[in-house]
């Protein structure tokens, strides 16, 4: 956790401010808090969750795969078969053990923890998952300090954070990255967020788009934060 930095006092009316995103308009930012970090959260960006992740989005369906949702004590049993998955998309981590005792299994004791694995007979051909976001933790202050005042006010804390979306390299072009995305979503009740890249041309961000998210400003140059608003 680390100590939050000043944020601005003066806010719109909340819908005012959600008429705003709906419409695009552009809307007054905070200052820059100085803030710094004391732990480092994790949630993937700018390309983590892109191109070289999903190799395109395409209308053929995703046959083939066993596409399930796990609690977080049966996904923490999924660890060895999870990583080579997530070594070969991302490779941000040196060895397993890092990556499981400082990410994964991290992560999976935050509350409203969710975890969608797609295996094609024994192997992971994908994964997605997220966990409640909360003031406190690292990456939800990021995007709290970063989003105009009103609009982090009514979007940030208590949403969904997406944390993960990755397809192996090998079963890319089969439409599972938006049935990842689209299990991991199915249930969940209240606003969502996510980064990637800024990019509207990138087969992520077009996923999302077309799957009900919406830019609501940047994170920092090169990388936006997406909000997906409460199912009606």
């Amino acid at each position: 956790m680390y100590t939050l930095g000043p944020v601005s006092g003066s806010h719109l009316n909340p819908a005012v401010t959600l008429g705003a995103f709906l419409s695009g308009q552009a809307l007054p930012s905070k200052p820059a808090s100085t803030a710094r970090p004391k732990c480092c959260d994790h949630l993937h960006v700018s390309g983590r969750i892109g191109r070289a992740k999903l190799g395109g989005v395409n209308s053929e369906r995703s046959l083939g795969f066993d596409v399930r949702r796990h609690s977080p004590v049966d996904g923490l049993g999924l660890a060895d078969r999870i990583w080579p998955c997530y070594d070969e998309a991302f490779g941000d981590f040196s060895d397993f053990e890092t990556w499981r005792d400082d990410l994964f299994a991290r992560h999976a004791t935050r509350s409203g923890y969710r975890l969608v694995v797609a295996t094609e007979g024994a192997t992971v051909a994908g994964f997605s998952w997220g966990y409640i976001g909360e003031r406190g933790q690292y990456w939800t202050d990021l995007a709290y300090d970063a989003l105009p005042g009103p609009v982090a006010d009514e979007w940030v804390g208590g949403h969904f954070e997406f944390v993960e979306l990755a397809v192996a390299p090998k079963f890319r072009r089969r439409g599972l990255g938006r049935r990842l995305h689209d299990t991991l979503l199915d249930g969940i009740g209240q606003r969502a967020l996510l980064s990637t890249t800024d990019d509207p041309a990138d087969p992520a961000v077009q996923l999302y788009l077309n799957s009900g998210w919406r830019k609501l400003g940047l994170l920092r140059p090169g990388t936006q934060i997406m909000g997906r608003l409460a199912p009606q």
